[in-house]
Order: structure tokens, then sequence, then C-alpha cells
């Protein structure tokens, strides 16, 4: 019977406690990534480190782990007493102290505990420094963000104890970096080279666009594909959305970004899949590209002829074992610890993956690990060993509620090559494919044109290579000062001259940002492109560095407050079971479009008042931007243009910009967990075109006759719109003076230096 190594105590309840992260850790009670990168409040629990969502943490069951000293020997790489102060602390504590290899430390009252006094997860740490003034004291630090993952400071008792745990914790943050496991604001590819004592960051990163198919093969009875792309590199591996019902030319218009190891040995893979509801996806043809061709820097948009799957280099995923033969006990002892990047067989971009042993007769199974790429199993068997058998089978299976259950993968571990009193650790390939012959005859009879060629068509990609290299923060002082000056006159012609606009405005407001002075860099930049405009109509229409900043900034301060506004609308329209569809060239057969219509007033009703109403949450700085622009509109056009462009000024930015990307695609802005089925995807575009009309004070035209049976919505919600966009953007008289407070916060953030 299966046991985990670590001591599962049923009953005992988890101890949350609230928190925020910005690494994708999985919750532990959905499994769905957490943060995506973005700082967001969780709960954490104290004692065995798991995270869940504010909103599952109620449905946690009551199964935390008890962790002991004890029950770390196994993972124990090294232990002993310690003297430990933690960041909200002023003293130091007498602690029982063990790191283990996977990257943690666990801090104990003593050698007795029941439960660690705190865990540290070494994965958000980087460098291991003296502590000045402290005798045999040493600090882990993050020299990334100090500021999100304060430093922890040690003291030991002797200088042999010193020694063992400064050089124990600085292998471990070497082993960490060459090994790619990091995660948060570390988890880019950071090399550190001591030059003049000074860290040096070497950040390598692949953007990746993936942008259309052509002549695809129909891999449905139907005539139709309904394709998506998988986008792997080295150990990342992401899809795009699925377009439904597509016969040949999909377009997808989606951009990941992805870290590079090495330049030189990564390989980006893109494979196209048919996505079927009731079966397993089809394969349809895939395409590789060497990232060492794609060094120069430039952007490379190409065409890229698909290729048939080669059994022998698909990337099915990788799983952990750790494997002792006992000799004494004629017994071979196998531990299923880990899996990742294991490919994914559900719809939802998925796989429910559990293991499969298989040696001789004997048979093992682990628990089924739900939504997870990248499942901790943690289980272990032993099985009586027999020396005539060499072979031990391992394969990985996604479990389903409803037909059989798909592979994923197969490994082979040869038993007899074992060190007999030894645990093996190690990483093994998954290979091989059950499905593989039947794809293979869908691709046969889908691949002939009639000629007796075969096609699997083309996917157009647009690829861009970057490595950019940090300094230490003193070596950009002069820099800062020029870009920090009163008149912002470096700082906006940097903006606005730039061919790269939007990576230079994204870093322009994460600096003004730093600096607590951002308000006042947006209104510099937003004041040029007013006075430089004299027709409203035209006023921030343009992709320039204005409105990439602003867009930039918006996403930074707003993207809270835009969950809480948007996410239980979204909720509600994922779970509308029919489309809302009123073009009558497009609903289908048995709907009504008067009931439709009715549906879809209520839904757009709801959506808007909801944004109406949350119009007091928006985030100051943010009421701050539109009430400098609304100024400048005011001061720089007359009564005649300003009937609308005091609106549309706005508007262009908080919806165009913010509320209406959101609706259109959620699971971009973590709304929705997955992307939208097709009639979901259909009603998402109806309810963002008719908000973004309504925003420009503008009913629909000619050139969507369906749209006109919405004007009558438009027409009736001007009024409450006008009254939206001048609440956010003017300070009514009973409102506080925010000038004031911001230019109060900004002094008082220059004198400390923030």
């Amino acid at each position: 019977m299966a046991t985990s190594t670590a001591e599962i105590l049923e009953g005992v309840p988890h101890k949350f406690k609230a928190t925020r992260v910005s690494f994708s850790s999985p919750c532990c009670v959905c499994r769905q990534a957490i943060a995506f990168g973005i700082p967001r409040a969780v709960h954490r629990c104290t004692v065995c480190e798991s995270y869940c969502h504010k909103k599952c943490s109620p449905n946690a069951l009551s199964n935390c782990i008890a962790i002991t000293p004890k029950s770390l020997q196994s993972r124990n790489s090294t232990s002993g007493i310690l003297m430990h102060k933690d960041p909200r602390g002023s003293a130091f504590k007498k602690r029982w102290c063990v790191v283990t290899s996977d990257f943690m430390l666990y801090s104990f009252k003593d050698l007795n505990s029941k439960s660690p006094e705190e865990v540290i997860q070494l994965v958000h740490y980087n460098a291991v420094e003296d502590l000045a003034g402290r005798k045999r004291g040493f600090s882990i630090v993050n020299t990334v963000s100090p500021a999100e993952y304060p430093k922890h400071d040690f003291q030991a008792e002797d200088d042999d104890e010193y020694t063992k745990w400064k050089g124990a914790l600085t292998k471990l943050m070497k082993d960490k970096l060459s090994k790619g496991v990091t995660t948060g604001v570390l988890r880019e590819s950071l090399v550190a080279t001591q030059e003049e004592n000074a860290l040096v960051r070497l950040y390598r990163r692949l953007n990746v666009k993936v942008v259309e198919a052509r002549d695809l093969p129909a891999m449905d009875i139907t005539g139709t594909s309904d394709p998506y792309v998988r986008i792997i590199v080295d150990a990342e591996q992401t899809r795009s959305s699925t377009q439904w019902n597509n016969k040949k030319s999909p377009f997808w218009g989606q951009e990941f970004l992805f870290t590079v190891a090495d330049p030189a040995s990564t390989v980006l893979i893109a494979t196209v899949w048919d996505e079927d509801t009731w079966d397993s996806d089809d394969f349809i043809g895939k395409t590789s590209v060497a990232v060492s061709s794609l060094l120069d820097g430039d952007e490379h948009a190409n065409w890229h002829h698909l290729e048939p799957r080669d059994q022998e280099d698909e990337f099915l995923g990788d799983i952990r074992l750790r494997v002792m033969i006992k000799e004494d006990t004629n017994e071979a002892v196998i531990e299923v610890v880990e899996g990742r990047n294991l490919a994914a067989k559900d719809a939802n971009g998925f796989s429910d993956p559990f293991v499969r042993l298989r040696y001789g007769s004997q048979r093992k199974k682990t628990k089924t690990v739900k939504k997870n790429l990248n499942p901790y199993f943690n289980e272990s068997f032993s099985f009586a060993y027999d020396h005539s058998i060499d072979e031990l089978r391992v394969e990985v299976w996604d479990w389903d509620l409803v037909g059989a259950n798909d592979l994923i993968g197969v490994c082979m571990i040869s038993l007899l090559e074992q060190m007999p009193g030894a645990w093996n650790d190690r990483w093994y390939s998954l290979t091989g494919s059950v499905n593989a012959d039947h794809h293979q005859t869908k691709l046969s009879e889908a691949e002939n044109d009639g000629t007796g060629e075969h096609s699997l068509g083309d996917l157009r990609l647009k690829l861009r290579y970057t490595e950019v290299r940090v300094l230490p923060t003193e070596c950009y002082n002069g820099l800062l000062e020029l870009l920090l000056e009163d008149d912002l006159q470096v700082a906006t012609t940097v903006a606005l001259a730039v061919k790269e606009i939007e990576p230079m405005a994204k870093s322009l407001v994460a600096i003004f940002g730093a600096n607590c002075d951002e308000v006042r860099f947006l209104e510099a930049l937003t004041r040029h492109e007013i006075e430089n405009t004299p027709n409203p109509d035209i006023i921030f229409r343009g992709n320039s560095g204005v409105t990439k900043a602003v867009d930039a900034f918006m996403k930074q301060v707003g993207h809270h407050y835009l969950q809480q506004v948007l996410f239980q609308q979204i909720q509600a329209i994922y779970a509308l079971k029919k489309p809302l569809e009123i073009d009558e060239m497009r609903i289908e057969k048995g709907e009504s479009i008067k009931r439709n219509l009715q549906k879809l007033n209520s839904v757009c009703g709801e959506v808007i008042s909801t944004i109406f109403g949350a119009a007091d949450g928006m985030p100051g700085p943010m009421r701050a931007v539109f009430r400098n622009i609304s100024t400048q509109v005011r001061a720089k056009y007359d009564a005649e243009q300003l009937e609308a462009v005091q609106y549309t000024a706005i508007s262009g930015f908080l919806f165009l910009r913010f509320f209406v990307p959101a609706l259109m695609t959620p699971v971009l802005f973590e709304l929705a967990d997955q992307h939208a089925p097709n009639h979901t995807e259909r009603t998402l575009k109806l309810v963002a075109k008719i908000t973004q009309n309504l925003a420009n004070i503008v009913e629909f035209g000619e050139k969507e006759p369906c749209m006109k049976l919405m004007n009558p919505f438009i027409i009736n919600h001007q009024d409450e719109m006008k009254s939206y966009l001048h609440q956010v953007s003017v300070r009514s008289p009973q409102e506080p003076n925010s000038t004031f407070f911001l230019s109060l916060l900004l002094l008082l953030c220059r004198q400390n230096k923030c």
C-alpha cells in the first residue's frame, strides 16, 4: 500500500494567514496557479507552507502536513542550532534549523517540536551575505526584490558551524540557479558574475507571438478543425486559445514570454492540435526554431511549415523517481516524487495525472492530482525484488471522468543497474503515446489534398530574443537623476522618441512608480500630446509612448480593482449555456433573436452597472491621471470641441485599454481560469463592443446592422456614462484635494529616498 513520505494528519486544519505573493504556486484546493507573476493577496498555511486563494480557503480540507525534524531526515541537507531573527522580529532566538535539498529552510523551536515556527522558501533568495557587526553572522537575501522578500539573519554558535551553514546555503543557491529552480522575481534567468565585486544580472527572454495558421487539414467529421497551439521553450510550456469550427486558417494573435536558460541549445517547439470535446486532442503538425538563429535582436516574422510528429522527439514531460534496492530484505523501494511539464490531455489545457508502476506481475498506482501539469505525488511503494526481472515500467496517465484514461507517457527503468543500498534520485523523460496510431490514421486521411500530396499547413510566428544585463543600482544613479529632474524634459523626450515604445513606456512607468512620481510623469506626457493635437477627434487614438505608458500604468495600479469590478460578471457570462447571438446570419436553428436581445440587454446592464457602481473604489492614482487629462483637455479645446472630447479622452483609456480588453479576453487578466468556449467568446465580444460604443457615446451604424438593435440601450445609458466619466475625472467640491496629498507624499518619498 502506498504511503506518503510526509506524515498526513487527517483532521488537522491548516493555519491560514493572509499574505501576498507573485509567484505561480498552485492553490492547495483548486490546484490553479495563484498569481501568474503579479502580486496578489492569498492565504498561506504557517505550518505546511500551502497556499490557496482567499475564496478557496473555506473549502480547504483538514489535512495539514505535520512537519517535524524527524520527518525531514530523508530530505535533510544540513541541520543544527542557529540563532535566527526573522524580518518581523527584533531579537535573535535560538532555533533548530533544517535545510532540505528541495530548497526549504525550516526553523523549529527545538528538536522535539511538532511543527516549525517558520518555513522559508529558499527559491525566493539568491545570495548569502555576512551580517555586519555580528560575529559568525550571515543573512540570506534577495538582491533583486528585497522589499518583497526581506532578508533573514542568522548567527552560528561557533566557527565550524558558521563554515558549515554558510557553505551549505551558498552551494544550495548555486544549485538552484544552475537547475533553474526559481520563482517570483527570481524566475528570470538570473546569472550572477563577480565583476569588481558587483552582481550583474542577465535576463534572457524569448517573446513569442502566435499569429495565425493556413491550409490546416480538417480533423473532424464535420470537415473542420478546432485548432490551438502549444509552445514549449526549455522547461516552460503554454498554449493558445482554441479557434472553434475553423476550417483552414485560424487567427490567434496571442503573445507569450519565456525565459531562456541557454540560447545556444534552447529550441522552441510549436505543435498545432485539434481540440476534441469527448476524446483526446488530435495532433496536426509541429515546427521548431533554434533560439541561436534569433540572436540578432530583430523580430523574425515567418511562416513555418508544419511537419508530422516524430515519436522519438515528442515532448511529453518528465517524472522524478527515487529508487533503492534493499538486498537484505529483497525488496525494491520506489518513491514517485513529482512530475514536470507533462503533456496537456484535457480541453482545459491541463491533465489529471496519476502514475502506474508495473514490475513483473506486481502493480502499484498513485493518487490522482487534478488539473496539474507539474504534479507532486510523494508516494512510496515496495516491490518484491526478483533478480530475473530487470525492467520497471512507469506509466503516467491522465484520468478522465468520461471515457478511457489517456496515456501521457512511459519510461522504463533497469533495476539491475541500480546500486544496492543507495538511493538513486533522478528525472526520467517520458516517451510514447497510446494514441499515436490513431492520430496518424486521422492525419493520413486529412492530409491528402486529392493529388496524392500531403500537407499539414503552415504556422506564422513572430519571434524576438533579447538579452538584458542589469548592473548594480548605483551604476544608474546618473541616468535616474536626469530622468527624475523636475522639468521631466529628458524623460518625456525618451518616451516619445524611441522606436521600441512599449518596453520603454513600461520601464519609465516602473522607474517613476518606484519614486512615487508616476502621476506627474504621465501628466507631462499627456500634456504634450494634447498640446500637439489640434483635432480632438484623434486624441490618444494611436499607439504612442503616451498611450503605452498610461496603459502600463493602469495595468500595474488597477489590476486588483479590475478583478473586483469584473470577476463576478465574467463568471456569470461563462455560466451561460447558450449564445446570445443577435445576428440573423449567425443565429442557430431554434434560437430567438428577440429572446437573445432581451438577455443581452440584461447582461450588458449588469456589466455597466457594476462598473458605474465601483467608481468610488477606483485607485486614487488612476483618478489623478484622469483628472489631469480632463483639466488639460478643458484648457485646450473650445466649447464645441469639448462636447465629445471631455468624455472620449477619458474613455479612450479607461474603456478602450482597460475594461474592454478584459471583457474580450478575461483569461489574460486572471478573470477566468481557461479560455472561453465558442459561444461564450461570442457573447463576450458582443458585450465588449456594446460597452465600447457606449463609452464613445456613439451608436452603431450601417457597418454592423445587427448591432443597431442595441442602439436603444446605448441611448438610454449615455447620461449615466457621462456622469461616470465625469465622476472619475473631475474632483467634486466635497472631494479632498488629492493633488495636495500626492505632493506631500512625493516630498516625503524624496526626503526618505523611497
